[in-house]
């Protein structure tokens, strides 16, 4: 079984946990059911978003390496770079 299938299996299971506690939550709390559903869609698109993104940004870097006739090594490595910085951004970010 793959990451993504896994990983949308915890968004579902986890989604219908907060379901199920939000039944059970008092009416005066901040995170009611709906607030706390629409949060998790949110996050869950803005995931989708930026692995599209991801996958955009390395598709045009693989074009344009193939285009400027460099080696397939250099390619890679080009690639792995530009993984690491986004992981590095996105680690700072936080």
């Amino acid at each position: 079984m793959s990451w993504a299938t896994r990983r949308w299996g915890l968004v579902g299971a986890f989604l219908l946990l907060c379901a199920f506690l939000a039944l059970a939550a008092p009416p005066h709390t901040f995170l009611t059911g709906r607030n706390l559903t629409f949060v998790l869609l949110q996050i869950s698109v803005n995931m989708i978003l930026a692995a599209v993104l991801g996958a955009l940004i390395i598709g045009v870097l693989s074009n344009g390496l193939v285009l400027l006739d460099v080696s397939a090594f250099y390619q890679m490595v080009v690639k792995g770079m530009v993984i690491l910085g986004a992981v590095a951004l996105d680690r700072g970010r936080r």
